[in-house]
């Protein structure tokens, strides 16, 4: 039976006029997967390339606002490599493809190569992420992890301390020097995948990957946790205290953690508010060290002799929502 991956190919009539409008693009975005060249080690990954330069279809397009995101439909080589679900005869690859059509996103030359490369450190280090199958100037290839996104999920704190830990993990497969390493970049927990073959959390977007302080992410995280609907819940809140509490218990310094979430954590609604032109997002950011400190007491955690502290003055934060 094949998987849910390729279910999208029974759609409604409703979207049809979208489907050819997507077929379109897709067939231009398939293009570049003769300019792609194998990842390592290329033994396993040349022929899962070469199946999708002779026969991918497109399924679904999954991303269209920072680059065009494809999940494609392959045949699968013989044999089909150990590291490759086999869906009935097929293989479930995703294309994203950067080009000047998504404004805003830097040289598509150097997201593609950022991104594939921390896709392929991260394999390397044993931190869960998809294999990356071929990159090139302006795209990569890889497989599909198959799973519900985080976002789609009922979160509790478990959950939130597993997402910690590939974050940490992540940091650390990824250090460039004490404190700073590359970041994930976009906290969006749409980025993250209960992959079912393992049962563990995956992180499946590296696109806005830049080298920053690890406790960016931590902050955004806390912001995403916090705003996933229904927002600004006991149950959110709680969440994303043991995400920041479970990140700090890695990193050896949970009241550092702790303290400086709400500067991080603001920050991130300040960037929102921006991106999506939302007063309320900059209400949110000047309430968030309040809200948070609340958040603490409710969770039997004080300030004690510890203070909220902010981001030093030179320091910032990039990346995109």
């Amino acid at each position: 039976m094949a998987s849910h991956a390729f279910q999208a190919l029974q759609v409604p009539e409703a979207r049809q006029a979208r489907r050819v409008r997507q077929a379109v693009q897709a067939a231009q975005a398939l293009r570049v997967l003769a300019e792609l060249s194998p990842a390592h080690p290329v033994e396993v990954t040349r022929p899962l390339l070469a199946a999708a330069v002779a026969g991918a279809q497109p399924v679904l397009e999954l991303a269209a606002r920072k680059s065009d995101t494809l999940l494609l439909r392959v045949p699968a080589p013989a044999p089909v490599p150990a590291s490759a679900r086999d869906y009935g005869g097929a293989l479930a690859m995703v294309l994203k493809v950067y080009d000047g059509a998504h404004p805003g996103q830097g040289e598509s030359a150097e997201r593609a190569g950022r991104e594939a490369c921390a896709l392929a450190r991260l394999r390397r280090a044993g931190v869960l992420a998809p294999r990356l199958v071929a990159s090139g100037e302006r795209a990569l290839l890889r497989l599909y992890v198959e799973g519900p996104v985080a976002r789609d999920v009922h979160w509790n704190p478990d959950l939130a301390r597993r997402l910690a830990e590939w974050v940490y993990q992540c940091h650390e497969a990824l250090a460039v020097e004490e404190a700073r390493s590359w970041l994930v970049g976009d906290m969006n927990l749409g980025n993250f995948v209960l992959d079912v073959a393992s049962g563990r959390l995956c992180g499946i977007d590296m696109g806005d990957t830049r080298v920053g302080d690890r406790l960016d992410d931590v902050g955004e995280g806390c912001m995403r946790i916090v705003c996933h609907r229904p927002g600004f819940t006991a149950d959110r809140w709680e969440c994303a205290v043991a995400f920041a509490i479970r990140y700090g218990q890695l990193a050896g310094s949970v009241e550092s953690v702790l303290s400086q979430v709400p500067a991080r954590a603001s920050a991130s609604f300040r960037q929102m508010a921006v991106w999506r032109d939302d007063p309320f997002m900059a209400e949110l950011a000047e309430a968030f060290s309040f809200l948070w400190g609340e958040a603490l007491l409710s969770c039997g955690l004080g300030l004690n002799n510890w203070s909220i502290r902010p981001i030093d003055d030179e320091e910032g934060t990039e990346g995109e929502a």
